[in-house]
């Protein structure tokens, strides 16, 4: 299970990425521009930014990654990537997404190689997202998708395989 235990967040989930000694990317999910979203919670878990990312991660990106649905079989489990996933809300500019920092198991970093630099709602449309895009980074990555931690620390993801 990993744990984050810090003052300062940001560089803890910076150390566990640098740890993990995996390739790193960045995925960026927009969402339609809907009021609902305005809050990190909302009554209807359709409405919910993190239900939203959750469903589309689970449903639809990481069957894609590991090249099946059973991906907690015992057996690949730990093929799995760690993703980490921060909410972003910007109130001028009417946006509303998140960026997860995924951190892929070498065996399974090529199928994300074949992701890179495309608009991928085309591949995985899903309600109410707007845009899906994936760049490979480095581990700073961590310090810009979680700028907004403060606010939304508590609408904060992580997908790692259950030990």
């Amino acid at each position: 299970m990993l744990r984050v235990k810090s003052n300062n967040i940001r560089d803890e989930y910076q150390k566990l990425v640098k740890e993990l000694d995996r390739p790193t990317y960045h995925l960026t999910v927009t969402y339609q521009n809907r009021p609902c979203f305005e809050k990190p919670t909302h009554q209807n878990k359709d409405f919910n930014m993190s239900s939203i990312f959750a469903t589309f991660y689970l449903c639809r990106l990481l069957p894609y990654i590991m090249n099946t649905t059973k991906f907690t079989k015992d057996s690949i489990k730990h093929l799995q990537p760690k993703t980490f996933v921060f909410p972003e809300r910007h109130e001028d500019r009417f946006t509303l997404h998140h960026h997860a920092v995924i951190c892929p198991h070498e065996s399974t970093a090529a199928r994300l190689d074949l992701l890179l630099e495309k608009e991928l709602i085309y591949m995985f449309p899903f309600e109410n997202v707007q845009s899906i895009y994936l760049t490979k980074r480095d581990d700073s990555i961590v310090q810009y998708a979680s700028e907004d931690y403060q606010e939304f620390h508590d609408d904060v993801l992580i997908f790692a395989p259950r030990v």
